[in-house]
């Protein structure tokens, strides 16, 4: 696991490389773009994925792929990413539903034992969380 302050400056260089010129969406967007930066940077990753798809949902929903009844699956389906950010897109659902959708909280796991280890998988999945959720948020810009 990167230690806090690498994980920022991956962050800050992950704006460099996904930002072009400006980038338009709600308050409340951005809010939560801020928030899964810093659940990620404060190794909160379970936080981190959570809120970049709670932000992907935002975006979408707010330029009018859906209603306020559509879930996450169906703004995807009505985006008009291609289809390989589209199944990025299911991906990171995916992954954000295994941590909101668990069958049996009470069931034994090993999740002491796995942040132990600095959970490498989670921490790539929140890589990848942050990746598409700037691809998404910032696929409209203006220069």
């Amino acid at each position: 696991m990167l230690p806090e302050d690498q994980r920022w400056e991956w962050v800050s260089n992950l704006d460099e490389e996904v930002l072009r010129g400006g980038a338009s969406a709600s308050e409340f967007c951005f809010e939560l773009m801020r928030n899964a930066d810093v659940s990620f940077a404060s190794g909160a990753f379970v936080a981190c994925l959570i809120t970049a798809s709670a932000t992907v949902e935002t975006y979408l929903r707010g330029e009018g792929y859906g209603d306020a009844r559509c879930g996450l699956y169906k703004l995807v389906e009505l985006s008009d990413f291609n289809k390989n950010t589209k199944a990025e897109l299911h991906e990171l659902r995916r992954n954000r539903n295994a941590w909101v959708h668990v069958a049996d909280p009470w069931a034994e796991n090993d999740i002491d034992n796995e942040y132990s280890k600095g959970h490498p998988e989670l921490e790539s999945q929140c890589k990848a969380a942050l990746r598409l959720m700037r691809l998404v948020v910032y696929s409209n810009p203006w220069i």
